[in-house]
């Protein structure tokens, strides 16, 4: 009988392990993706997130742990008997068909009617943006357009999964940027569960609902890209996605973290500011990262001011500026320590939850006894 509680189409790992020979490659992997989320698996090389995509795919056996997909457990099922479609990193087109063949490859596999074949590419390949190249051969397209046809193919059976393994990473870095939006546009209509590895923060930042960090082979955090990038939960994500600065304002208080944008930079001083030196600057286009040194702080700042605010202040290398923070850090600062005291309260209410179970129990089975021995007295 198929969960109920499981919503469809949906993905789930309960203590997924994987071993090569003594390699941990994953561990204790528990994750749920609901119906229609496109969450991304993100992390540094070696990391284990294409190992974990793998697996969801079947084309890796896990060694231990349950994997469901749509509510149905597929943990030892192989590849094709997993409703999904899969885009690799290399495209994997066929060089000796055209567009159109390509797109169907997978339909005519399965003997479609050729009527309804022609039908559903001729809607992919719209879908996609590629008309009026459907007799194209792949060494005709450039790699974006090569990346499109991937995508219709994996896309063609309906599959209830949609599988991608750094799709956009062989891309020149505008074509990338226009696709990856094309492509969370596309998978909103479609409406299909998507499944990203990415190694590239920015990417998965402006693409996922959320995101799992992974790091030798564990989740470090799962979230939304706003909770990653502004409540890290560990040191590892605060320093993989973006740039941190640890900031002890004064020696009596903890460190804080911050992100370079958040620090305003101003040519004069107040109450509020800190005077700082410029010791470096690196032009970025639209911004421009500079490197403050400070009395107020221990180690070196990374700030990035706007290019046209450098300009007009004349921030550059060797001058005199002074910085505050942003606003948004004092608020962060209060909700962190919001949360750490509810989690320091969680064990207490937790132990007294305990104690008070036991309590019940006890008085329970005192009540019983008492009562037997009445009964036995009675009689």
């Amino acid at each position: 009988m198929t969960n109920t509680t499981t919503q469809a189409n949906s993905v789930e790992l309960k203590s997924v392990h994987k071993y090569y020979d003594q390699f941990h490659a994953l561990k204790d992997i528990n994750l749920t993706i609901r119906e229609g989320e496109f969450v991304s698996f993100l992390g540094p090389s070696g990391c284990g997130k294409t190992t974990l995509l793998r697996t969801i795919a079947g084309l890796e056996n896990c060694t231990d742990g349950t994997i469901l997909l749509a509510g149905e457990e597929v943990s030892h099922k192989p590849a094709r008997q997993r409703d999904f479609g899969i885009v690799f990193q290399s495209y994997a087109l066929f060089p000796n068909l055209t567009v159109a063949e390509n797109v169907g490859y997978a339909l005519k596999s399965q003997k479609k009617p050729k009527q309804q074949i022609k039908a559903r590419v001729s809607e992919l390949i719209e879908l996609v943006g590629l008309n009026g190249m459907a007799e194209r051969f792949p060494a005709q397209l450039s790699g974006g357009q090569q990346q499109r046809v991937a995508l219709a193919r994996a896309l063609a059976p309906n599959p209830k999964l949609l599988l991608l393994d750094e799709p956009l990473s062989a891309l020149d870095a505008k074509v990338r940027h226009n696709l990856r939006a094309e492509l969370k546009a596309l998978q909103k209509k479609t409406g299909i569960t998507t499944i990203m590895v990415t190694h590239d923060q920015e990417e998965a930042l402006a693409i996922s609902d959320r995101i799992a960090v992974l790091n030798h082979g564990e989740i470090e955090q799962i979230g939304t890209p706003d909770e990653i990038y502004t409540h890290p939960s560990t040191d590892f994500v605060a320093e993989f996605v973006g740039t941190i600065n640890h900031l002890p304002l004064t020696k009596n208080k903890p460190a804080i973290v911050v992100r370079p944008e958040w620090i305003k930079l101003f040519n004069s001083p107040s109450e509020q500011r800190h005077q700082c030196i410029i010791l470096a600057t690196e032009y970025r286009g639209a911004t421009t990262r500079l490197t403050l040194e400070s009395e107020a702080t221990t180690e070196p700042l990374f700030a990035d001011i706007a290019t046209a605010d450098c300009k007009l202040n004349h921030f550059h290398t060797g001058n005199i500026a002074w910085f505050e923070l942003h606003p948004l850090v004092y608020q962060l600062q209060e909700e962190e320590s919001q949360y750490n005291e509810q989690r320091a309260t969680e064990p207490l209410i937790k132990q007294t939850q305990s104690r008070n179970s036991a309590d019940k129990s006890t008085n329970k089975s005192t009540n019983k006894s008492t009562n037997k021995s009445t009964n036995k007295n009675t009689v």
